[in-house]
């Protein structure tokens, strides 16, 4: 589960995720996507879901599964909008956050997945709240 953004004001967000690790990345191509079950209060931050995958790792942090050689590399997030009960994110859906590739989800390399929560952007308050996740799948 997760708990209250930092405070940084270069990263106001707190995150947890899943790694597949290996020497080869998860070919999940045979799916739509990712599902599971959130529970807790976002009390007031952003939720955000985000896949890995070998473009957006960086390959000097991750050799045999990373490709990705940009001086910063960042997976694209979507922005859950129900913060509770089932919530499904397919591989096509568009990012909120593009992050550094410029194409879709590659679900035949993918590395990992992500939750996080995030100040919202528009308010100058910090927020706090908590997220649990459960239930993990891909769909």
């Amino acid at each position: 589960s997760l708990g209250t953004p930092t405070t940084d004001d270069l990263s106001p967000w707190t995150g947890v995720g899943l790694s597949f690790w290996g020497p080869a990345c998860v070919d999940a191509s045979a799916y739509s996507g990712a599902e599971f079950t959130l529970g807790g209060d976002p009390g007031g931050c952003q939720v955000r879901f985000g896949f890995d995958y070998a473009e957006v790792d960086p390959s000097a942090d991750d050799p045999q599964q990373g490709l990705c050689s940009q001086s910063s590399c960042y997976l694209p997030e979507f922005v859950l909008v129900a913060a509770s009960g089932v919530t499904t994110v397919s591989f096509n859906r568009v990012p909120d956050f593009p992050g550094s590739s410029a194409g879709p989800v590659d679900s035949k390399k993918l590395t990992g997945v992500r939750w996080a929560l995030y100040e919202q952007p528009s308010s100058p308050a910090p927020c706090s709240g908590s997220l649990a996740i459960s239930s993990v799948s891909f769909y």
